[in-house]
């Protein structure tokens, strides 16, 4: 996966921001932040990461079992691609 290239995703006195430019400024209407795991997890597929290393990157750095890391970040995945966030 990957970030659709008219976002733009930084890390701003510790908080992950997801900044819509160009076209995509009209339709979303403003900066996107996320909770701890929502930045870990956007970080995650910015960087590459497909959604079953994602869920197991989340096991490793948060009290969470595997099953629900995987359908958590595969429900998060699954939101972004919708709205065209992130690309297959």
């Amino acid at each position: 996966m990957k970030l659709n290239r008219n976002y733009i995703c930084r890390e701003i006195c510790g908080e992950v921001l997801l900044i819509p430019v160009s076209e995509e400024v009209k339709r979303h209407k403003g900066i996107f932040s996320f909770s701890d795991t929502g930045a870990f997890l956007i970080k995650a597929f910015v960087n590459g990461a497909d959604i079953p290393s994602a869920a197991s990157a989340l096991t490793e750095a948060y009290d969470v079992d595997a099953d629900t890391a995987l359908q958590d970040a595969s429900e998060f995945a699954d939101e972004l691609i919708k709205n065209g966030i992130l690309i297959v």
